[in-house]
This record gives C-alpha cells, sequence and structure tokens, in this order.
C-alpha cells in the first residue's frame, strides 16, 4: 500500500526515520512534488494565521515601523 503525505514537522520526520530503520516503513522520495510546492508558499500558507481585524491591523503596523527602521543609506 502507498500513502502520499505533507509531513508539517521536521520532529516527524525524525520519527518516520525510525520506523523505517525498523524496516516498518520505506521512503520514496518525490524531488518534483516538493520543487514545485517551494514555488507556491504564498498560495499554501495564504490565510494561515487567522487574524482578527485589530490583529492585522497591528501586525501590519509592526511590519512597517521594522521596514523604515532598515530604510536608511548607510553607504
Amino acid at each position: 500500500m502507498t500513502i502520499t503525505i505533507d509531513i508539517l514537522n521536521e520532529e516527524v520526520v525524525q520519527f518516520l526515520t525510525v520506523l523505517e530503520k525498523l524496516h516498518l516503513i520505506r521512503f520514496h522520495e518525490q524531488g518534483t512534488v516538493a520543487r514545485k510546492r517551494k514555488a507556491k508558499l504564498s498560495k499554501r500558507f495564504a490565510g494561515a494565521l487567522r487574524l482578527s481585524d485589530r490583529q492585522h491591523d497591528k501586525l501590519q503596523a509592526t511590519i512597517v515601523a521594522g521596514r523604515k527602521e532598515w530604510n536608511r543609506n548607510i553607504y
């Protein structure tokens, strides 16, 4: 039986590696799928924070302030 899963945590990879060493599972790498998924992270994580309007506004203000700190000529 073959099952395809998306692993979201590095600790899970370590756990699965132990299962493979015990000959309970076998890995089949799919490099093309991983590369394709990396290219579309904005779509994959869009809306993942699920912030309220107030939290969103506060986060945006913090991001803008941080960017302004680095917008300076240092040469």
